[in-house]
Formats: C-alpha cells, sequence, structure tokens
C-alpha cells in the first residue's frame, strides 16, 4: 500500500521494512498502554481501594508489568522473526534493557520531575539567548 522499503546494504527489502516497523510497534504498544490504562487505574479497581488499606502506588506497577511481559513477548517474537529473515540475532539485541528502562521510568512518571529540573536550566531563563547563538560567555 504505502510501497514502504527499508534499505540495507544498498538493496531495498520489505522484510527488513516489516522488522524495524515491528520494533516501533514494540516500544510505541509500551508507551501507549500504560498511557492508555493510567486514567482509569482506579475507577477500574474500586473494590480495593473502597474495602481495605490497598497501596495506590502498585496500581502503575502492576499496568507498567503487564505492558512489559507484553513487549517481552513480542520481543521474542522479533527475535525469532529476525532468526528466520535474516539468519542471526545481532549483538546489540542485549541492549534493549537500555531502550526500555527510561521508557519505562517515564511512563510511570518517576522522571518527570527530574526531566522538567533539567529543562528549567537548559531553558534560556538563567542565562541570555545570544550566548547559546554566539557561543560564547556573557560578560
Amino acid at each position: 500500500m504505502f510501497k514502504a522499503r527499508w534499505a540495507e546494504g544498498g538493496k531495498e527489502s520489505n522484510t527488513g521494512f516489516a522488522v524495524v516497523m515491528f520494533v516501533g510497534m514494540i516500544v510505541h504498544g509500551v508507551f501507549a498502554e500504560v498511557l492508555n490504562r493510567a486514567p482509569g487505574l482506579v475507577l477500574s479497581n474500586v473494590n480495593y481501594v473502597k474495602k481495605m488499606v490497598f497501596p495506590l502506588e502498585s496500581m502503575p506497577l502492576v499496568a507498567t508489568a503487564t505492558a512489559v511481559f507484553h513487549a517481552a513477548v513480542g520481543f521474542f517474537v522479533l527475535i525469532a522473526a529476525y532468526v528466520v529473515f535474516k539468519g542471526f540475532v545481532h549483538w546489540t539485541a542485549i541492549l534493549t534493557p537500555l531502550v526500555f528502562l527510561p521508557l519505562v521510568l517515564l511512563t510511570l512518571g518517576q522522571v518527570v520531575g527530574i526531566v522538567t529540573t533539567v529543562a528549567l536550566f537548559l531553558s534560556p531563563v538563567f542565562y541570555p539567548i545570544r550566548i547559546v547563538a554566539n557561543g560564547s560567555r556573557a560578560t
């Protein structure tokens, strides 16, 4: 439909595009699943909230763990497809947790305070914009 191809080593491939698109769908799936479930977490678990003492902080962890489990299943399917189409698994596949860790922390809201503080100091609130444009120090 889109005539999408992914060039690898100078030649275009439909399977290469499908693999890359599936990787993106796995990462997006984790982010979208957690964000879509977040607004209704308390309402969907009213029995836990009203009838007993229940740590509400665990609800996002469970939703995130579910999304990561779904991503892990997708990752194993991806590895199997990669072996079928390419005949090997690239060694960088072991770095997958390094991609998911910041994503999971972001979706849990654990890094929001850190990111906003860093954004405050990186924004031109404390220094003039001409320093960025010129690359020199303010005098």
